[in-house]
C-alpha cells in the first residue's frame, strides 16, 4: 500500500497537465484548423461559445463516464438516466409548480438511486456491468415516457436564470461543467480515493488481496 501514491503520483502542474493531454490538444487544433479552412464562418467568437454553451450536459456525463471507466466498467445507461432525471425535474416545476432548487434535488435524487441500483446489482451479484446498465437504459427510458405520459413539457420560463446568466458569452451551465470537470481531476490527482480507483481499474485482484479500504 505504501508504494501505490508513488507508483500513480503525476505532476501537478502545467507540466502535468502539457504531458498527458498533448497530443489530444493537437488533434482538437488539427480538426479546428480543418473546419477554420473549410468554411469562413468557423473560426469565429460566435462559434466557440455556440458549442460551448451546447455542451454542459455532454461533459457532466463524460465526468462521471471517466470514473468508471477507470475502474474497468462500463455504464450504458447515462443517457436514458439523464433523461428520465430531466423529465422528472420538468414534471416537479410544470405539473406540482415546486421550485427549481426542490425540481434539482428531486432529479438529483433520482439519479443518484439508478447509479445506485446499478452498482449493487453488479456488486451483490457479480453481473456484468454491462448487462446490468443495459437493462437500467430499458427501465429509465421507460420511466421518461411513464412520468411525462409521452407528452413534451415547455419548462423554458422555470428555468430561464439560468440560461440567462453567462460571462464574457459562457451560460452558467458550462462554467459550473468546468469546475466540475477541474475537481474532478483534483480527486483522481491528488487523493487517495482517486489512486485506489487507478489501482482497481489497473488490477482489482491485487487491490482486494493487498486489503486496500479496508
Amino acid at each position: 500500500m505504501d508504494d501505490l501514491p508513488t507508483l500513480t503520483r503525476k505532476p501537478f502542474g502545467l507540466r502535468g497537465v502539457l504531458a498527458d493531454y498533448l497530443g489530444t490538444a493537437i488533434a482538437l487544433a488539427v480538426l479546428v484548423l480543418i473546419f477554420s479552412l473549410s468554411t469562413e464562418h468557423f473560426f469565429s467568437r460566435a462559434t466557440f461559445t455556440t458549442i460551448a454553451n451546447q455542451i454542459p450536459s455532454a461533459i457532466l456525463i463524460a465526468t462521471g463516464m471517466t470514473y468508471i471507466l477507470i475502474i474497468a466498467e462500463i455504464d450504458l445507461s447515462v443517457g436514458s438516466v439523464l433523461g428520465l432525471c430531466g423529465a422528472v425535474a420538468g414534471i416537479c416545476l410544470v405539473k406540482f409548480q415546486w421550485p427549481l432548487w426542490l425540481a434539482a434535488a428531486c432529479a438529483l435524487a433520482v439519479g443518484l438511486s439508478c447509479g445506485a441500483f446499478n452498482g449493487l446489482v453488479s456488486i451483490h451479484w457479480r453481473l456484468p456491468s454491462f448487462i446490468v446498465t443495459l437493462g437500467m437504459l430499458e427501465m429509465a427510458r421507460g420511466g421518461a415516457h411513464f412520468v411525462t405520459n409521452s407528452q413534451t413539457q415547455y419548462i423554458g420560463s422555470a428555468v430561464a436564470a439560468i440560461a440567462e446568466t453567462s460571462f464574457l458569452g459562457l451560460s452558467l451551465p458550462f462554467l459550473l461543467a468546468v469546475i466540475l470537470v477541474g475537481g474532478a481531476q483534483l480527486v483522481l490527482a491528488r487523493t487517495v480515493f482517486g489512486r485506489y480507483m487507478v489501482a482497481i481499474g489497473t488490477n482489482e485482484e491485487v487491490v482486494r488481496l493487498s486489503g486496500m479500504g479496508l
